[in-house]
């Protein structure tokens, strides 16, 4: 077919003002490619383009034509080519400037995979009985298909389907086989076009949604799911089509669950719904802020936070996921405004939201070591310091009454590269070393070097070489505590004591590190009052930084006595000089005041924190300030 005058094309367009004249004509204007030979000039490019051979109207891909248009870069007189250099009159389209040509190429090429909307009209339709219609081109259709949004436009009715544009072209195809019952022919007309604008909804339509959001709640965890509302397939069925990005939809959504009382929503899934925004959701969300705990954001299109600061009003959220949104990009950014707007969020993305400074200050020193509160802080430090003073005495069988009757013990070690004194061997730790990386394929092995019962664990401990453990090296953490277990986690270093090579009393010292996972449980009554239900022992060599750090201590006359975490045994002098000074600062004499900082593990700041605060409450006795 020629180039038609004033036709637009589908594939490209051009703005004949901002087009560079051709010499044949006064402008261009691209009107439709189609397969042979083209004629003589006219307006614009001119009357056709030939398609692969030479033709009297320009050529597609090849050489010279008279008046056309050459598309691979070969001279075209009087019109354009595609790469290259202008010829004769012709615009440039590899090396033009900017603004003078407007190249609008939405519809280039289209991927022929990709399923895109039509409208299917059926001219004359009204007369026919719907069920009839659809009923009929589903026997003659090769697939299924679902037609939305079912109307009539005066004598004609018309839906849309989703489909890939080989598939749409059927409806047009199988018409002429479907028998009507006036005898007439069945004309069917298959456009493609935009997504169809949602209208609002009517009874029958909102009662269906309203039976998608019953099938949607969970009772049990209180959670509704709206996650992809447009692929319901129980609304498909009906013939609607219902994404949450359209007004109406969200409107006829809202007002359906405006119905429903004492609505107490924990969950709320709103993913993969091309939302760009929460402002329409605002009143549900404020309605449900009491309740709300998590929000499922994923697979939408929201960009900055702005758009989340409906979320503001949800005080109680716990966890957000914005997974495959623009504003997820920026993590830190994001999690730092979401944590100004919700102080107790605690998951971002199903990651840990870390405590941010909204002041824009620093974050005050991690606390070298982790304590529930102050009197399992109290406990654990006492227990801690006699079990070390016993491991370290050489009378190591004084630690059954510390491990529970069916207590279980492994010990593992390695060598990491940054390690230092790797010529100190660890062969005396090899033995019960219970490395699963090198035990993987022998499992009999493996289970035999866990010790069970308190005696095996303290008989392995006997059978380890004397040890010095530095107190003052060690870091504490009991991230769980319950009325019936601890779980604690002590790291820290320790002096290896071995015989001296030259005989006599002397003995070799290697500087160890070593961690240890502790389960406690309470025992009432027993001497410890508390008992290792399982030990897992790691030791290893010191690596570089414990070693600088231990070259320190030794070099420094007055380490420090008191951190958060350590379990240095101070010296009387120390402890009266610490007393003089609680005296003198919290106004008690010196008998309350050592008493004060003895129940807490003579930490200064903590027990002066806590005197303040038993101050506040009038639980002081009188006596106390007596001196």
């Amino acid at each position: 077919m020629p180039f038609q005058r004033g036709r637009p094309n589908s594939r490209y367009r051009f703005d004949r003002r901002s087009a560079e004249e051709g010499g044949s004509g006064e402008g261009i204007r691209v009107v439709r490619i189609s397969p042979g030979r083209g004629g003589g000039g006219g307006v614009g490019v001119g009357a056709g383009v030939g398609n692969y051979n030479r033709g009297g109207g320009g050529t597609y891909r090849g050489a010279r034509g008279g008046g056309g248009d050459g598309f691979s870069g070969f001279r075209g007189r009087g019109g354009i080519e595609k790469r290259g250099h202008p010829r004769r009159g012709g615009a440039n389209f590899a090396n033009i400037s900017p603004g003078r040509v407007n190249l609008i190429a939405d519809n280039i090429r289209p991927n022929a995979d990709e399923e895109r909307w039509f409208k299917v009209t059926v001219v004359f339709g009204v007369k026919y009985d719907r069920a009839w219609l659809l009923e009929s081109l589903q026997a003659h259709l090769s697939r299924s298909f679902i037609p939305f949004m079912w109307r009539t436009e005066q004598r004609n009715c018309f839906f849309y389907v989703k489909e890939k544009k080989s598939t749409a072209l059927e409806y047009s195809k199988v018409a002429s086989k479907i028998a009507c019952p006036d005898g007439q022919k069945l004309m069917i007309n298959v456009t493609e076009v935009r997504e169809p604008v949602v209208p609002v909804l009517d009874d029958e339509a909102k009662q269906a949604l309203r039976q998608s959001l019953s099938r949607r709640y969970l009772q049990v965890t209180k959670a509704l799911d709206l996650s992809s509302l447009k692929s319901d397939t129980e609304l498909a069925g009906s013939g609607l089509y219902l994404p949450l990005n359209k007004p109406n939809v969200v409107t006829a959504v809202l007002e359906l669950l405006s119905q429903i009382p004492n609505l107490e929503l924990a969950v709320l899934n709103l993913s993969e719904n091309q939302l760009d925004s929460l402002t329409p959701f605002a009143p549900l969300l404020e309605r449900l802020a009491p309740f709300l705990t998590t929000v499922d954001l994923r697979a939408n299109r929201l960009r900055t936070v702005e758009d989340l600061s409906s979320l503001r009003a949800c005080q109680e959220l716990r966890s957000i996921r914005l997974e495959n949104n623009p504003v997820s990009v920026r993590f830190s950014d994001t999690c730092t405004a979401l944590k100004g707007m919700c102080p107790k969020l605690e998951k971002l993305n199903d990651r840990d939201v870390l405590m941010q400074r909204q002041d824009g200050g620093t974050l005050p020193q991690a606390t070298l070591g982790y304590f529930p509160n102050d009197d399992i802080k109290v406990a654990v430090i006492n227990y801690l310091k006699n079990y070390y003073s016993i491991l370290d005495s050489g009378e190591r069988s004084r630690l059954l009454p510390y491990y529970t009757e069916h207590a279980k013990l492994t010990l593992s070690t390695a060598s990491p590269p940054s390690a230092m004194n790797h010529h100190k061997s660890l062969n005396c730790y090899i033995g019960l070393s219970r490395n699963l990386k090198y035990l993987e394929s022998n499992r009999s092995k493996a289970e035999s070097l866990v010790q069970r019962g308190r005696l095996q664990c303290v008989s392995a401990l006997e059978k380890l070489p004397t040890t010095s453990h530095l107190l003052n090296s060690m870091r504490v953490d009991v991230p769980v505590n319950s009325d019936k277990a601890a779980l604690i986690f002590v790291t820290g270093l320790f002096i290896e004591l071995t015989p001296g090579r030259d005989g006599g009393d002397s003995q070799d010292k290697t500087l160890r590190t070593f961690s240890r996972t502790l389960v406690l449980v309470p025992v009432p009554g027993s001497e410890a009052g508390m008992q290792i239900h399982a030990d897992d022992f790691y030791i290893t060599h010191v690596s570089h930084q414990g070693a600088e750090w231990f070259r320190k201590q030794n070099a420094s006359a007055a380490a420090s006595a008191t951190t958060s975490a350590t379990l240095q045994e101070l010296p009387a002098a120390a402890k009266e000089a610490m007393v003089t000074e609680f005296a003198a600062k919290s106004g008690m004499n010196a008998e309350f005041s050592r008493q004060c900082l003895n129940e807490f593990g003579w930490d200064f700041d903590m027990a002066a924190s806590k005197f303040a605060q038993l101050k506040a409450e009038g639980k002081i006795p009188p006596e106390a300030f007596q001196k």
